[in-house]
């Protein structure tokens, strides 16, 4: 962080009025990941996204929306149906949420700040990761578990479970 610059942490609901006139200006908005639910692309409290609007939502597109229950979620387009109607889930989930209608979105995701690094949603090694995870959906624990071993097996430590 640069010398003036200064960090304020509040929840997504009590800024939203702030950062949606933000967004309808045409301006993006940099948002801290919290859940786990985007693991493992996008660490709790660790990694951050840039958010801006978007005009047409694609199948693969992280979006940010808002359920009727007023929740704020961050999760990937999985399938989009004829009527408009999104398929959505996180990346740690193997479980759908459906229907998620257009009016709901509220910004997609630009851009993934991850270890330090700025990541573009339209990197070609990005575009391969999200159509795999897509793909591999109903084995996504097994997978993600299959890594967590393997770099615990590479780094000298210990088999932590999920």
């Amino acid at each position: 962080m640069k010398k003036n610059e200064k960090t304020l942490t509040k929840s997504i609901a009590t800024l939203s009025p702030l950062f949606l006139d933000i967004l309808n200006s045409g301006s993006r908005v940099k948002l801290t990941i919290t859940g786990n639910s985007m693991y493992p692309l996008l660490r709790t409290s660790i990694d951050s996204v840039i958010i801006k609007k978007k005009s047409t939502i694609s199948k693969y597109d992280i979006i940010l929306y808002k359920r009727e229950n007023g929740e704020y979620i961050l999760h990937r387009v999985v399938g989009i149906k004829e009527d408009g109607a999104m398929v959505l889930a996180g990346d740690f989930e193997t479980v759908t949420e459906y229907p998620v209608y257009p009016k709901q979105v509220i910004a997609t995701v630009e851009s993934i700040f991850r270890k330090g690094k700025h990541i573009s949603c339209n990197n070609p090694l990005y575009k391969i990761y999200s159509f795999l995870w897509v793909l591999f959906m109903p084995n996504r624990f097994i997978i993600v578990k299959i890594l967590k071993g393997l770099r615990s097996a590479l780094s000298g430590q210990r088999w932590k479970s999920l």
